[in-house]
Parts: structure tokens; sequence; C-alpha cells
């Protein structure tokens, strides 16, 4: 299985640096209220309020995305076990892009050494 890891990798680290971003933008949000009270008693909302709704929006489409990306590579990896291929999609879908960035780590990663080692296995087959 040939795997595009640039398009992986932003899939699984994509919405940990959104989420990172959206934090910072939550604090400043937040030291602006603080700092002026007065300005935002009533019905008016902090300016960045919107931009965080809308870095919200793609942190939830990109972590789809990708959830349906890893959980499709998981089912056409012949890397990985029958028997495990269950208990990796319950952890991508349990853990989210936690899950996500673990099984880039271990198999999407390291899959041309494991190509390569199911090349040696196929070359050293006497059968064939």
């Amino acid at each position: 299985m040939n795997t595009n890891k640039t398009l992986y990798a932003a899939l699984a680290f994509g919405p940990l640096i959104l989420l990172l971003g959206m934090m910072v933008m939550m604090g400043f949000m937040f030291a602006e209220i603080f700092d002026h009270p007065s300005r935002y008693s009533g019905d008016v909302m902090p300016a960045g309020f919107g931009g965080i709704m809308v870095l919200s929006l793609f942190i939830g489409v990109f972590s789809l995305i990708g959830l349906i990306m890893y959980i499709l590579h998981v089912t056409k990896n012949n890397h990985i076990p029958e028997s495990s291929r269950t208990m990796w999609i319950l952890v991508i879908v349990l853990a989210g892009t936690i899950g996500m960035v673990i099984y880039y780590f271990m198999w999407i990663s390291k899959e041309e050494e494991l190509n390569a080692k199911m090349d040696e296995k196929a070359d050293s087959n006497p059968w064939k």
C-alpha cells in the first residue's frame, strides 16, 4: 500500500495545531474581556469570538475528514493483522486526533520499512 505520508501527517497534526491557535485566540479574547469588562456588558460579543467559531468549525471538519481517511487506511493496511484492525479503529475513533497521531507513528511513518520486509519475504519464498 503506497500512502501519501504528508497528507496523513497533516490530517493527524493539523487539528492539534489549529486547536493551539484557537486557544491562543481565546486567551487574547479573555484578556480583553477582563481588562475592559464594561465594554462587554449586555449583548456585546468580543471581536475574536467569530474567529474562534470559524476556527472551531475548521477543526471539526478537518478532524472528521482525518477520522474517515484513517479508518479507511486501517481497513486497507496489509501490515496490520486482521485481529488488530478493530482495535486500531477503536483507538482512532475513541482517542480522536491523539489516536491518529499514534497510528501515524506506529504504521504510516514505518510503511517503507514494512513494505521492504514484505518484499524480502516474498523474494525468499521458494514456492513461488
